[in-house]
């Protein structure tokens, strides 16, 4: 085999260095000291006499303390055709987790297979690696690159991104037009052949194609296979599998039940721990929801949404009670879904309101209607005295809101109970005004913790009827009525309009309206200046 085989090392845990910081203190307590390598068997494969291949292994502390010093050595029946090329292990005192690699060079002197050992001290048991291959002095008539090739560790049922095999040809002659491509060895199943153009082909001196693999595997565990070609001409060649198999992303969801129980205050909350316990990453994570009694909850200080948790990696987050639905059994369930992961849920149940849901405030009035109001202007504020005769504060109560359809046109212009702790029978106040930015009847709420007080009122925008005494009367002869005209221009210039009034029998009558929108003096609103003058058809 023409080349150099490369083994891809598995970096673990304590980092590249293989020490401990400076600050670390291991602990007296009885502990192992464990070597572990990838792989755990060295497949060269062919390689020529006049081409030596190299493969590097990983070895891994994989005990519960620090090694010894490592040493190692090459014995067996041939190892004079093996020899350690560079080694960042001899000598060094891994930590747990920590990894050290060696070049294991393979220079066969004869021709035929050869194996040996590489023979590893520094835990409580010594470490064997079989190294093997074949040495040949026939002229190499074709290359796979990589030889050896490590997948990385992928969950069952899925599959691994493709890895590519460049395939050579070194002969003077072109192969033939029926080059095959196999898969052999232990687990041929575990690996599929994705991409290939090299079957059938007809190479030319010189040509490459590709073949390109994926690990899909369908049981966990170390699996082993081999890519092969074979040609009339250029005759065979190969490449080495290997892969780790582990189980899928799996969510686990703690605790199983969140129940509140009887008096779920305000502000209750109960931690949720989120964990993947599959062997591979999860995708992003999305927390929800759901249920008859959903609102009745909130999720806070999420550490999970968006988040993907790689193998044993946790997050969490908290589920809330608000109070919202008070005075009955809240049932409803907190979902975590990721793919993949799966989803899982958990049921949250809890009696709140009444006198157990704290800080519930009473507002008085519960309802307030405005007088009527020129836009862009302000009421006098309408006070509300709110009444904590609910539960036993222990948070503050969260901040007064106004709420509703038309919430932009009313304004809180004090407020001595959002993020306050209101006692017991308690009280505090919220002043509201009434400012419509356009005219027409306009509704709102005033949301203080949990409790609602409705206000609603109208905006008169541009000529209005303030008052009428005419309309449906009957006039005896040198009798009157009265009608007041209010101007409140929504915009500075000139407005002009008419009011028209009939009686049968009787006469029309048409009044011209005439009237300019000013800016006030006053912090807000428009102020007006008009005439009227009236006229009766002959």
């Amino acid at each position: 085999m023409h080349g150099v085989a490369w083994v891809a090392a598995v970096l673990l845990g304590c980092g590249d260095s293989g020490t401990l910081p400076a600050d670390a203190v291991e602990s007296d307590a009885p502990c192992t000291r464990s070597l572990s390598a990838i792989p755990a068997q060295v497949e060269y494969g062919s390689v020529s006499i006049s081409q030596p291949g190299i493969a590097t292994i990983a070895i891994t502390s994989a005990g519960s303390c620090r090694t010894r010093a490592i040493s190692h050595a090459i014995g067996g029946a041939n190892a004079g055709d093996f020899a350690v090329a560079s080694s960042s292990c001899a000598g060094t005192e891994l930590p747990p987790g920590a990894v050290c690699s060696i070049d294991l060079r393979f220079a066969p002197a004869s021709t035929g297979a050869k194996q040996a050992t590489l023979d590893l001290d520094g835990g409580d048991q010594p470490l064997r690696v079989v190294v093997q291959g074949a040495a040949t002095t026939a002229a190499q008539r074709w290359t796979i690159q990589p030889g050896v090739v490590f997948f990385p560790s992928t969950a069952v049922s899925q599959t691994s991104a493709a890895q590519r095999f460049t395939v050579t040809s070194l002969h003077a002659q072109p192969s033939s037009a029926s080059i095959q491509v196999s898969l052999a060895g232990p687990d041929p199943s575990e690996f599929r052949v994705v991409g290939d153009t090299c079957s059938p082909a007809a190479l030319a001196p010189g040509e490459t194609c590709f073949v390109d693999v994926v690990f899909s595997p369908s049981s966990t565990g170390a699996k082993l296979a081999s890519l092969g070609l074979s040609d009339l001409i250029l005759g065979t060649a190969s490449a080495t599998l290997n892969a780790t198999a582990v189980g899928e992303a799996l969510l686990l969801i703690s605790p199983a039940m969140i129940d509140f129980g009887p008096n779920a205050v305000l502000g209750s909350v109960s931690l949720v721990t989120v964990m993947n316990a599959g062997g591979v990453a999860t995708g992003p994570l999305a927390v929800s929801l759901s249920g008859a009694n959903a609102s009745t909850y909130e999720i806070t200080n999420d550490q999970c949404t968006a988040i993907s948790l790689s193998s044993a990696q946790s997050c969490t987050f908290q589920v809330r009670a608000t109070c919202t639905g008070a005075g009955s059994v809240a049932n409803a369930v907190a979902s975590v879904t990721a793919s993949p992961g799966g989803t899982r849920s958990i049921p949250i149940t809890g009696t709140v309101g009444g006198a157990a849901c704290n800080g519930v405030l009473l507002p008085t009035p519960t309802t307030y209607q405005f007088a009527d109001q020129p836009v862009m202007t302000s009421s006098a504020p309408a006070m509300f005295l709110c009444t904590n005769n609910t539960g036993q504060p222990t948070i503050p109560l969260p901040p007064t809101e106004l709420r509703g359809t038309n919430p932009a046109d009313f304004t809180i212009t004090s407020d001595s109970c959002g993020g306050v702790i209101v006692p017991v029978n308690g009280t505090c106040s919220v002043g509201v005004a009434f400012s419509p930015r356009s005219g027409g009847f306009k509704n709102a709420s005033l949301y203080a913790a949990g409790s609602n007080a409705a206000l609603s009122g109208t905006g008169l925008a541009g000529l209005h009827v303030d008052a009428d005494t005419c309309a449906g009367t009957t006039l005896s002869g040198g009798g009157s009525c009265r009608i007041d005209l209010g101007f409140h221009p929504t915009a500075t210039g000139a407005r002009m309009a008419t009011i028209t009034v009939t009686a049968t029998p009787g006469a029309t009558v048409v009044a011209a309206l005439a009237g300019t929108g000013q800016v006030s003096s006053a912090a807000r609103g428009l102020s007006a200046t008009g005439a009227a003058a009236a006229s009766a058809p002959p």
